[in-house]
């Protein structure tokens, strides 16, 4: 599932404040906390996770801003950061153009290849077991159609003497 360029543009109007917070105590340095987090919401992008709620949202945000700035902990109790009307829209310009031309775009899974590989490999087998039942009817001196013939007339010709023995049963009885 994709996500939507409105759902990027909320979150980073809604969290970009808090996550500076978080973030410009750790770096020391502005242009790199935006940086920072401007990378987070590509991310979200390219992930594109279902966050159903605020907690979820916040936490996922978080986690991604901690792997982003390479902290583990990040600042609490800094409050005077805030971004400026410019630092926000330039933000949501280059996201606009990320999410437009490199992001959200499907992405190449690796399962499709696993299943692949394993289609080709059961093939084998079969083409294998295939071979060596063709050869075991060889070695017995009959060909395939021939004993598919011989079964067939044999469950055929059986089929239709039990069905015609119960026939006479019923009318003897």
């Amino acid at each position: 599932m994709f996500c939507k360029y409105e759902d990027v543009e909320r979150l980073v109007r809604l969290y970009s404040d808090s996550m500076y917070c978080l973030v410009y105590p750790k770096i020391q340095d502005r242009a790199k906390s935006l940086k920072c987090i401007e990378r987070v919401f590509v991310r979200y992008i390219d992930n594109s996770p279902r966050l159903r709620t605020r907690k979820s949202e916040q936490k996922w945000l978080i986690k991604a801003l901690r792997k982003e700035s390479g902290f583990n902990t990040l600042a609490n109790g800094y409050t005077d950061g805030k971004l400026s009307a410019l630092e926000l829209d330039n933000m949501l310009t280059s996201l606009r153009v990320y999410y437009h031309n490199d992001g959200n775009k499907p992405k190449k899974l690796k399962s499709n290849l696993i299943a692949a590989i394993i289609l080709v490999i059961v093939g084998i087998f079969i083409a294998i077991g295939v071979a060596k039942g063709i050869e075991r009817y060889k070695t017995d001196g009959f060909s395939v159609q021939q004993h598919l013939n011989e079964n067939s007339e044999a469950s055929y010709s059986s089929e239709s003497s039990d069905y015609i023995k119960r026939i006479f049963a019923y009318y003897e009885n």
